[in-house]
């Protein structure tokens, strides 16, 4: 709970640039380590006027409350890149290189978001989807992603 005693003028610049900042253990003790919530109440105390002021003690001082809750998340936990493979060979001669059981995972992300994505090759070409080049780049969702993924070549 936070108390702000004042007059009127400095109440509402006061109250107007409230910044609450939850303390850096938060999430450590929370049930969830990537939630949290809590309660914010703030309290104001109008004591008057420059040259007419009461004591905030006083009953008749006009006060103002305000309470809501704040739940965040802890964000942009990095992705995470899998393979069923720890390397991938190539026949010789072969004229393309299949890399598949690639997989990713963004715990972040809810399956309607879009995920950014940059391959490139340093020698030869990537065809990936229906792109194709030395750098590819785009958007996609996590499943379309994966479903590509499944199909990475280099040319």
């Amino acid at each position: 709970e936070v108390q702000i005693t004042g007059y009127f003028a400095a109440l509402q610049r006061a109250a107007s640039s409230l910044k609450i900042t939850p303390h850096p253990q938060l999430l450590r003790h929370a049930s969830d380590g990537d939630a949290a919530a809590f309660a914010v109440i703030v309290v104001l105390h109008a004591i008057g006027r420059e040259g007419f002021t009461r004591s905030h003690l006083d009953p008749s001082v006009p006060r103002a409350r305000v309470q809501f809750g704040v739940e965040f998340r802890r964000v942009n936990r990095r992705p995470v890149i899998t393979g069923v493979s720890s390397h991938f060979e190539d026949r010789e001669g072969a004229r393309e290189m299949i890399l598949s059981g690639l997989s990713v995972r963004d715990p972040d992300l809810r399956p309607e978001d879009k995920l950014a994505f940059a391959l490139s090759a340093t020698e030869g070409t990537v065809a990936f989807a229906a792109l194709r080049g030395s750098d590819v780049s785009g958007q996609m969702t996590t499943a379309e992603l994966n479903q590509h993924l499944n199909s990475l070549t280099i040319v």
